[in-house]
């Protein structure tokens, strides 16, 4: 390396370093790791110009920082795999597969007397009792302390039942 690209390359990174230094703290991070994305980038494009990298090596590497904007265009372009629509399934789900309109959805007998099982109720209760109850079981079987995912959905879906009814 000359000289001159030495200097220019020190004095290139103490403008970048007084640069960094006026930014606010919660936006250094972002500008940093933006710096270290184009000069990889810089270095894979001089890599492939100098022959030092293959040409397909150059474009799988130069695809690489946009594969964070690629991957969701990507699933739904392939909705078979059926991954993009993950929060309408767990939306499904919670609903125990029904569909409702609204809060004034009409439940069978059946529906509300399940309800009332699920929670440990007897029919007539105040709203604040199944809000009790259901706060109770979840907190028992909630997914996120190892329990299961259909018996939440249940637990919610009766609390919905009972206090839509």
């Amino acid at each position: 390396m000359n000289p001159i690209s030495f200097v220019l390359l020190i004095g290139i990174t103490f403008l970048v370093i007084l640069w960094l230094r006026s930014l606010p703290k919660r936006k250094r991070l972002t500008a940093i790791v933006t710096i270290i994305l184009a000069l990889g980038a810089l270095v894979i494009v001089l890599m492939a110009i100098t022959g030092r990298l293959p040409w397909i090596a150059a474009l799988v590497a130069g695809l690489l920082p946009f594969t964070r904007h690629l991957l969701p265009f990507l699933l739904k372009a392939l909705p078979f795999l059926n991954i993009w629509n993950k929060q309408r399934n767990e939306k499904h789900n919670r609903e125990g597969g029904q569909k409702r309109t609204g809060p004034n959805t009409q439940y069978s007998r059946q529906q509300v007397r399940e309800a009332y099982d699920i929670l440990g109720l007897k029919p007539g209760c105040s709203k604040d009792e199944i809000i009790a109850a259901h706060r109770r079981l979840m907190q028992k079987n909630h997914p996120d302390r190892g329990g299961s995912d259909y018996l939440a959905a249940k637990i919610n879906q009766a609390k919905d039942t009972l206090l839509n009814d």
